[in-house]
């Protein structure tokens, strides 16, 4: 998607057509979370995750629908 999005920058150039992507990596939800067939793989997948992630934590659906509305409104 990222590689979709610089092509288009560069196609777009100069028309006023901006392009951003969303790319949130993992997200708490129940699909995330119904994937391990036990708990106890769950919170193994769960952890890895969380090791992976610069912030430290997962996301929230919250979070990129706020991001989402942000990138669609005029601000």
């Amino acid at each position: 998607i990222r590689s979709f999005a610089r092509s288009w920058i560069l196609d777009l150039k100069g028309s006023g057509i901006r392009v951003n992507v969303l790319s949130p990596g993992a997200t708490s939800t129940p699909g995330l979370h119904g994937l391990t067939p036990d708990l106890e793989q769950g919170r193994q997948m769960t952890e890895f995750l969380i090791a992976q992630t610069p912030l430290g934590r997962m996301g929230r659906p919250d979070e990129i629908a706020a991001a989402a509305l942000f990138l669609a409104s005029e601000e």
